[in-house]
């Protein structure tokens, strides 16, 4: 046997041994759940009451339903690189479909996170790179280029922040003007939609935006910077700020900047 074949025998050895170890981890995941809980399994079968679709990225550090204090089957979850609701892309726009239309979410989350690898790739990563995660990552960057004044007056870390939180409320205006939600108001529903960024230095959520179950005009966002707006008693807000503090402000301007260019009640009443 070839020094060649003896390294792929291995390695194929090395994926084994790896898979068999989750598959063994499942195992006892599962056990312990019977053993806390006989009933366990059954009530995730019988879930049928979601009441929030999250839209987030696929950092694996970033778990939805443990960060808004939910049980596994209770949050519906939308994940892909630099978490993009596009309006092109038909894996974001059915999941939302479905969300809303059949399993009638109240919630939809948009969140992002400080630290994203996509977001700081849209600042540093050539236009013309090879491979479809820089094609994926063009819509962060025209969320750069329609924002370069207001990333211009910041610098590093700070820079790379600025533009996950633009991005997210980008995403949240593509969700609010998708034809879905956007009939669901219509329609009278009570469906709100928030943009929201994980910190993964102390595991809390910020709220960059949100609006007030449907608008009360088509199309015009209800701006509510306070995280305790979100929704009043709900066991999902974790940011724990007071309204009037430096963070509000910070975020309050950023919402500014982004309606000025990009969230007018003009473009959002189109349909």
């Amino acid at each position: 046997m070839t020094k060649d074949c003896c390294s792929c025998s291995s390695a194929a050895d090395e994926l084994k041994a790896s898979l068999a170890a989750r598959l063994a981890s499942n195992r006892s995941w599962s056990e312990s759940k019977v053993k806390q809980n006989a009933e366990y399994f059954k009530g995730l079968v019988g879930i049928s009451d979601i009441e929030v679709l999250w839209i987030g990225c696929s950092d694996a550090r970033v778990p939805a339903n443990e960060l808004i204090g939910l049980a596994p089957g209770e949050v519906f979850v939308q994940r892909n690189v630099g978490n993009l609701a596009t309006h092109k892309d038909m894996n974001a726009m059915s999941c939302i479909e479905y969300a809303v239309n059949v399993l009638k979410v109240k919630h939809i989350i948009v969140c992002g996170h400080y630290g994203c690898p996509a977001v700081r790739a849209a600042l540093t990563l050539p236009r013309k790179s090879d491979g479809l995660f820089s094609l994926w990552i063009q819509d962060i960057r025209d969320t750069r280029d329609r924002n370069v004044e207001a990333l211009r007056k910041v610098t590093g870390t700070a820079q790379e922040d600025r533009l996950v939180e633009l991005n997210v409320l980008r995403q949240v205006f593509n969700v609010c003007t998708s034809p879905v939600v956007q009939q669901a108001w219509d329609s009278g529903r009570a469906l709100a939609v928030h943009g929201l960024v994980y910190s993964l230095d102390d595991g809390l959520l910020k709220t960059l935006y949100t609006t007030d179950s449907a608008p009360h005009q088509p199309g015009a966002f209800t701006r509510s910077i306070s995280s305790n707006s979100l929704v009043s008693g709900c066991s999902w807000n974790s940011s724990g700020r007071s309204p009037g503090s430096e963070e509000d402000e910070e975020a309050a301007a950023i919402v500014a900047e982004v309606e000025a260019q990009r969230m007018s009640i003009e473009q959002l009443a189109i349909k």
